[in-house]
């Protein structure tokens, strides 16, 4: 979900990158007709007992693997390609989309997400963060992300089914909308930073559309609320 917020990639995906890029560098001078590199003369020899089963050389499997998970098996298996730049490109621009859609079946999939899925849709830097003070980003995304100690999270650390975590005040389920838009223990933080029609006449697409707010003053009054839902322990 923090990548998801922030729009960045793992430093795995970077990892793979500069791998398959120094690999390149040393290709392009195996391929010459004199090898003038130290390191592609070594290349040489470990991709020979390699191949060859002599040997069994983890770098050498790892760049087989990133190549041919990112669908460049024949470059692999050729030793060569026709452009250096084009592969960095083509194979920088694969991993970063694999790991997109990992994301998104991850999103999906994990129980602590189920109200993630439903505010962000695209791996995209989140417009808040633009527009409001570090304090108050923290603890918007905190709320966001599940990163908080209401009830709905903290019954999963005492592994309390989701469906009786109830609020004591209200009998509802304790989740973050029910605390954003319903609970009668922040109805008047509600009624000072939210726009009256969000609570009067609550729903989820309302939800889903205020934790999505474009406008820079709304931004700022939501997180204004968000952070004392997030310091609120029951």
């Amino acid at each position: 979900m923090i990548y998801g917020e922030l729009g960045i990639m793992p430093i795995a995906i970077d990892i793979q990158c500069r791998t398959v890029s120094f690999w390149t560098r040393v290709i392009n001078n195996v391929n010459t007709d004199i090898i003038t590199k130290l390191s592609s003369k070594i290349y040489k020899i470990m991709y020979y007992n390699h191949s060859s089963g002599i040997l069994n050389i983890p770098w050498i499997e790892n760049v087989k693997n990133l190549l041919c998970l990112s669908g460049y098996s024949g470059v692999w298996y050729s030793q060569q390609f026709v452009n250096s730049k084009w592969l960095i490109k083509s194979t920088s621009q694969k991993f970063k989309d694999l790991y997109i859609q990992k994301w998104r079946s991850l999103i999906t999939q994990t129980t602590s997400t189920n109200m993630y899925k439903y505010i962000k849709a695209d791996f995209t830097r989140s417009s808040y963060i633009n527009t409001l003070p570090f304090h108050l980003c923290k603890y918007f995304m905190a709320f966001r992300t599940r990163n908080h100690r209401l009830p709905i999270e903290t019954g999963r650390w005492h592994n309390i089914p989701v469906n009786e975590r109830y609020c004591n005040v209200c009998n509802k389920q304790k989740d973050e909308y029910h605390f954003l838009i319903e609970c009668s223990l922040f109805k008047h933080q509600r009624e000072i930073y939210l726009d009256r029609n969000t609570f009067i006449r609550p729903s989820f697409h309302k939800f889903s559309g205020l934790l999505n707010i474009q406008d820079s003053d709304s931004v700022v009054k939501l997180a204004n609320l968000c952070k004392i839902l997030v310091k609120y322990k029951q």
